[in-house]
């Protein structure tokens, strides 16, 4: 029978295996390790820039919240007021905004307040409270990439002077892909259309405030959309005088006013005008013509006509308004209305400035003392 044989290595080869396997095994920790330690630097950078652009919206969203809780706030506030003085109509106004605010959590054109006057300021705050946050928000993310796109072009260039290819490829196409992401392109799009509004706004009001309302200038402009012997024509729109139907103009024009809801109060002056000026010069001119509108609300105070007393050639109703202030009437500037297409508008270039200085002294002054007046051109003279 023969003996199976048993072949057994010698003792140093067994140990070169073990050190040659160990080795390999070594290497390729230290190989793992070496990739880790270069790529780090990377994912930091990236988690760092995820959690700020994460802090970013959380941030506004908490702003957006605080002043819709504000908003609210302030209605009830103002639901309270009305109720102590037992206005039982504004009372229920005042619940439906607040039940429909609740709701929608926004403020459109369809919802600004008409019935209560009162109502209005604060919705104009709430708008322009909000409307900021987008651009701020956008301005943030901005500033956010440009710094990591920075961050990444220095470890793309550390990288590549450490031979680490790969992971200098894998930061490059991190930051090549980075502006076209949807957070910046979003973020610069809205940014562009902000800046190109205000920028066309401030144009506008350069343009209106140094020349629309210099002498002739409106005449002009007004002569190239309407020939100025085609204003008055057109089928009469109105029964009785034409001082009758600029007084009863005059009365919705001024409820427009008080309400602030100045996009009707345009509707009451030449429309060729607010076509060439466009309605924030119009707005401008109301502020002047009517300083009432810059001063607190006062109960007491009322508006209505002293006289209105059309020209000689029948195209011109000079109206002269008086303010009820201080337990007396007093005069306010006059105001011109022209008759266009068949009814009468407020022709704002020709009418009389009055300033917020001269409202305060008519609240100190005694019977029977009148208020300097200024022809209307100065008031844009003077911006």
């Amino acid at each position: 029978m023969l003996k199976e044989r048993v072949v057994t290595m010698p003792r140093p080869y067994n140990i070169c295996i073990c050190v040659l396997l160990s080795t390999l095994l070594l290497t390729m920790i230290v190989a793992a390790a070496d990739e880790v330690s270069l790529n780090s630097e990377f994912l930091r950078l990236k988690t760092t820039y995820e959690k700020e652009l994460q802090k970013i919206h959380d941030a506004d969203l908490e702003i957006i919240v605080s002043e819709q809780d504000r908003y609210l706030g302030a209605v009830r506030n103002l639901k309270k007021q009305m109720q102590e003085s037992g206005k039982l109509d504004p009372v229920l106004v005042l619940d439906r905004e607040i039940d429909r605010f609740s709701a929608a959590k926004k403020i459109d054109v369809n919802d600004i307040a008409k019935d209560v006057p009162e109502l209005l300021p604060l919705q104009n705050a709430y708008i322009r409270a909000i409307e900021k946050f987008p651009v701020e928000q956008a301005r943030k993310i901005i500033a956010l990439v440009q710094n990591y796109d920075k961050a990444l072009g220095a470890l793309q260039e550390s990288l590549t002077k450490k031979n680490d290819i790969p992971g200098a490829v894998e930061v490059k196409v991190e930051k090549e892909s980075l502006n076209n992401r949807a957070e910046a392109a979003s973020a610069k799009a809205l940014i562009m259309e902000y800046d190109a509004r205000i920028a066309q706004e401030k144009q506008a009001a350069k343009i209106t405030d140094k020349a629309v309302f210099q002498p002739g200038t409106v005449e002009k402009a007004v002569s190239i959309t309407k020939p100025a012997d085609d204003k008055s024509s057109g089928k009469k729109k109105y029964t009785g005088t034409p001082e009758k139907r600029v007084k009863q103009r005059y009365d919705e024009f001024v409820k427009a006013l008080l309400k602030q809801d100045y996009t009707k109060a345009s509707e009451f002056v030449d429309p060729d005008l607010v076509k060439v000026v466009g309605q924030n010069a119009i707005r401008k001119a109301f502020m002047g013509m009517f300083p009432f509108l810059q001063v607190a609300d006062d109960p007491h105070r009322k508006l209505s006509v002293d006289s209105a007393k059309i020209n000689e050639k029948g195209d011109k109703v000079t109206l002269i308004p008086k303010l009820w202030i201080n337990n007396q009437w007093h005069n306010l500037p006059a105001n011109k209305w022209i008759e266009v297409e068949g009814d009468w508008y407020l022709a704002i270039e020709e009418g009389e400035e009055m300033h917020r200085g001269d409202m305060k002294q008519m609240e100190r002054e005694e019977p029977g003392r009148g208020v300097p007046r200024k022809p209307f051109k100065r008031m844009m003279d003077k911006r």
